[in-house]
């Protein structure tokens, strides 16, 4: 297992990919993915209950998760990457703010569910694109 520093604790992730140890001041737990679920899911409730409540607004230097892992468009002449798409942020008592970057095919795929339009089959998505 390789550790990987996350603030005051560290995780590791078992070679079969099926558990994680979590180290916090001294003491070890080894959870599978169902159990993690559930304690995140647990902590969501915890956090939703303390003090001071999620900030109304975003911290701009949080950082974001892609959908797709391209996301930077290279540009001619040896210019700078240009970055597209958008950045959705979204507000939960429970998991703070969560920021979700989508490629222009995702937002192109999301705009078009949202308004209504019918697409040739219910599945088709931008290649390595995901909605959930």
């Amino acid at each position: 297992m390789e550790d990987r520093p996350s603030g005051s604790f560290t995780t590791s992730i078992s070679p079969d990919k099926n558990a994680v140890r979590l180290n916090l001041n001294g003491q070890s737990i080894e959870m599978t993915t169902s159990q993690l679920a559930r304690l995140i899911e647990h902590l969501g409730e915890v956090r939703a209950t303390l003090q001071p409540p999620v900030p109304a607004t975003p911290d701009p230097r949080q950082r974001s998760f892609p959908l797709l892992e391209e996301f930077v468009v290279a540009t001619m002449d040896d210019q700078p990457a240009v970055e597209c798409g958008a950045r959705f942020s979204f507000r939960s008592q429970y998991y703070g703010w969560q920021v979700i970057r989508m490629s222009p095919a995702c937002c192109r795929v999301l705009g078009e569910n949202l308004l209504g339009i019918e697409r040739p089959s219910p599945f088709l998505m931008p290649e390595s694109g995901s909605m959930n």
